[in-house]
Order: structure tokens, then C-alpha cells, then sequence
């Protein structure tokens, strides 16, 4: 499973808080990167819906 529409948002994420470059990271990298994020998304959605409820 390869998230590539998370892309964009990975590399914001790590050159912001990172402050390293997507780009070169190897392919393996950015597919592991875009995968994390896409759990992080899940989770932060998790924790909003029971904030409103």
C-alpha cells in the first residue's frame, strides 16, 4: 500500500518539523513516511470525533 495523495502532506510535515528534505529520501522512505502520516491523520480524527461526543 502506497498512499501517494498523502505525499504533499509529508513533505510539508517533514521540512517543517524536521527540517529535511522529502525528496531524497529513498522511495522505501517516503512510502513508510506517507504511511505514518496517513495512521497519524486516523488518530487524530479518532481523538476529535470523542472530543465531540
Amino acid at each position: 500500500m502506497d498512499p501517494k495523495f498523502l505525499e504533499p502532506q509529508s513533505r510539508w510535515m517533514i521540512q517543517t518539523f524536521f527540517k529535511r528534505d522529502f525528496d531524497a529520501f529513498a522511495d522505501s522512505a517516503k512510502t513508510r513516511v506517507n504511511q505514518v502520516v496517513l495512521v497519524a491523520d486516523v488518530v487524530m480524527v479518532y481523538i476529535l470525533i470523542q472530543l465531540i461526543y
